[in-house]
C-alpha cells in the first residue's frame, strides 16, 4: 500500500515531523511505502511545517515569553520574502509552566517583538499562527510591541507586556504609522464574544477559573469599544477571531487581514493534492481528538481534502464527541495511550505506543 502520513503534532509531546517519522518508520518496516506530509492548523507547529513546505529559512531572535522572560523564537523567510511565524512560539502553553498559567497575566508581546524584527529588515508580508497559545489579550501585547500606544483614562501608557488583566484598562490606542500584509492562520472557528467566545471555551484550558473567564469577557467588551472609539467607527467582527485569545484581532483591524484556515495554507503548499491521486490510505492525528477537531482542526482538513482514499487517525487521547469527526470522512479514531497511564508517562513513551497503534491500524487494513 501507499500511505499517506499527514499528521498534526501532539503537543506538548510531538512535533508533527516526529509523529510522521514514527509512523513512516512503521509503515516502511512492514513492506509498505510511506510519504510523510506533517502538517499543522494554525497552532503549535504550524510555522515549521509550513516552512518546510515552502523551503523558508529560520532566523532566530530574541524576545520575551508570554510572562516577559527573554527567549529565543524563530520566524521563517521564503524565496520570495514572506514572514511565517506563530503565537505559540512566544507565548504557548507549552512555554508556562502548569503552576503559571493564566491568561490573566501571560501577554502577546513576544510575537509582536518578532513582527518588529521583521519590519525592521524589510519584510512587510507576513503568515501568522494563531493557536496553542496561553493568552487572552486580544493581541494588546503584540500592539505595545509594534509601537501602538495604549492610553488609560487618565492619559498614561500601560506598562510593556499588557496582557487580560489589562483589556479593560484601555481607554484610547494611538496607532504608528505600518504598512503590513497579513494572513491570519486560524485553527478554530470560534468569534471572540460569547459563549462560543475566546474567554469562555478557550481561557479555561489555559488555567482561568471562573471569575477570570468573566473579567476576560468583560475587558474583551471594553477593549472593543476603546478600538471603537480610537478608530471612530464601528468594529465589525468575523468567525475564527477568538484564536489565540483575539490575538488576531489588531491585525484584522488595523491591517485588513485576511483569516484563512491554518490547514488548508499547509496543504496547498505541499504535496499532499499530488501524492493524495496515488494513495490507498491516509494516515492522520492530532494530540487530542474530540468536538472541537471538526472546526478547523488538522485531522478533519486532510479527511476533507483526501476524497475517496480511507482516513484514520491517531490520538494521544479521544475526548466528548469525538465521534463527531467521523463526519469530516475519518473513518476510524485509534487513541494510543492505554488506559490508566499518567500523562507523564504518556508522554514519555508515545514513540512506542504510536508505533504499536499503526501496526494495529495496518493489520486492520489488510497490512
Amino acid at each position: 500500500m501507499k500511505i499517506l502520513i499527514a499528521p498534526d503534532s501532539f503537543k506538548e509531546c510531538l512535533s508533527a515531523s516526529e509523529v510522521a517519522g514514527i509512523i513512516y518508520e512503521a509503515v516502511e518496516s512492514r513492506g509498505h511505502t510511506g510519504v510523510e506530509i506533517p502538517v499543522a492548523d494554525g497552532g503549535e507547529g504550524f510555522a515549521a511545517a509550513l516552512a518546510f513546505h515552502m523551503n523558508a529559512r529560520k532566523i532566530i531572535v530574541t524576545a520575551h515569553d508570554g510572562l516577559m522572560r527573554p527567549i529565543k523564537a524563530p520566524y521563517y523567510v521564503t524565496d520570495t520574502g514572506s514572514v511565517i511565524l506563530e503565537a505559540a512560539d512566544t507565548s504557548g502553553l507549552a512555554l508556562i509552566e502548569p503552576d503559571k498559567r493564566t491568561p490573566l497575566l501571560i501577554t502577546t508581546f513576544g510575537m509582536g517583538e518578532q513582527i518588529r524584527h521583521a519590519l525592521k529588515n524589510g519584510y512587510s508580508d507576513f503568515i501568522i499562527g494563531l493557536g496553542g497559545s496561553a493568552t487572552n489579550d486580544c493581541g494588546i501585547g503584540i500592539m505595545q510591541a509594534l509601537g501602538f500606544i495604549l492610553l488609560d483614562a487618565d492619559g498614561n501608557p500601560l506598562p510593556a507586556g499588557a496582557a487580560g488583566k489589562d483589556l479593560s484598562a484601555v481607554f484610547r490606542i494611538i496607532a504608528p504609522d505600518i504598512d503590513m500584509n497579513v494572513t491570519l492562520a486560524v485553527d478554530v472557528s470560534n468569534p471572540l464574544l460569547g459563549e462560543n467566545g475566546a474567554a469562555a471555551v478557550y481561557a479555561p484550558q489555559k488555567g482561568a477559573g471562573k471569575d477570570a473567564v468573566s473579567l476576560l469577557e468583560k475587558g474583551t467588551v471594553s477593549f472593543l469599544h476603546a478600538l471603537e472609539e480610537s478608530l471612530n467607527r464601528s468594529v465589525p467582527l468575523c468567525s475564527g477571531l477568538g484564536a489565540a485569545g483575539g490575538a488576531g484581532l489588531p491585525f484584522y483591524l488595523y491591517f485588513n487581514a485576511a483569516l484563512k484556515a491554518g490547514i488548508d495554507l499547509i496543504l496547498n503548499n505541499s504535496a499532499f493534492d499530488a501524492e493524495i491521486q496515488t494513495a490507498d490510505l491516509v494516515i492522520t492525528g492530532e494530540g487530542r481528538i474530540d468536538a472541537q477537531t471538526v472546526c478547523g482542526k488538522a485531522p478533519a482538513g486532510v479527511a476533507k481534502r483526501s476524497g475517496k482514499v480511507p482516513v484514520v487517525a491517531v490520538c494521544g487521547c479521544t475526548g466528548e464527541n469525538f465521534e463527531s469527526v467521523y463526519q469530516t470522512g475519518i473513518k476510524a479514531v485509534y487513541p494510543i495511550t492505554p488506559a490508566g497511564i499518567p500523562f507523564e508517562q504518556a508522554k514519555k513513551d508515545a514513540p512506542h505506543y504510536l508505533k504499536d497503534v499503526v501496526l494495529k491500524i495496518l493489520n486492520d487494513y489488510n497490512g
